[in-house]
């Protein structure tokens, strides 16, 4: 798939969006920005249409990068378009505001790579300079593993006695060097949503 393909079908994603209230809908009685935990709860939901000659499916798998992401997918085009659920080696934004949850978003992942074809074209929102914002399914348990492992570091250090800004001091998360990059990068960032999340669950 070349750029102009790309941009055609990210396009399409945002017509989708507003013709299936993806935004500002059913799913998101007045803006997901702010609410928090208040939005956690809310049930998985599918949305199915024809554009042209297109089936576009939009599918909510629940709380990750924010509570209201969908996975649009653009069957006979075989592309499937996750937005920011997946950041393609790359430290991913985690909006913790906004309703995110990293444990879930593992969960999401995983869902994703089980529920569409293996041989489709992935669409990211991001993507490193030497990876990119497309890609196949093996992306997914990548992503899925940093989450994993994000999760499995703070807690380590967690119960080690660490403090929150001890635990975020960290420039690059052991393990996962394809994510690396110079300070500053958003490793502090999901160093700290990560602590809160475990932290929370705790209280």
């Amino acid at each position: 798939m070349d750029r102009a393909q790309v941009g055609q079908h990210f396009t399409e994603q945002v017509i989708v969006a507003q013709h299936l209230a993806v935004v500002g809908g059913e799913n998101d009685p007045g803006g997901l920005v702010g609410q928090g935990s208040a939005v956690q709860k809310r049930a998985l939901w599918q949305e199915a249409d024809h554009i042209g000659d297109e089936m576009v499916t939009a599918t909510y798998f629940g709380a990750a990068h924010t509570n209201g992401d969908a996975i649009v997918h653009f069957e006979r085009a075989n592309v499937v378009h996750l937005g920011d659920l997946v950041f393609n080696r790359l430290y991913p934004g985690i909006y913790r505001p906004a309703g995110a949850s990293i444990r879930h978003w593992i969960t999401v992942v995983a869902q994703a790579a089980n529920h569409y074809p293996k041989d489709a074209i992935y669409i990211y929102g991001y993507g490193s300079a030497k990876f990119g914002g497309t890609g196949g399914q093996g992306d997914l348990p990548v992503f899925r593993d940093y989450l994993s492992g994000l999760l499995d570091h703070v807690e380590r250090e967690i119960a080690a006695g660490k403090s929150k800004a001890e635990i975020t001091a960290l420039d690059n998360l052991p393990g996962f060097s394809e994510f690396h990059s110079a300070a500053p990068n958003r490793l502090s960032g999901n160093l700290a949503v990560a602590f809160d999340e475990l932290t929370a669950s705790k209280g």
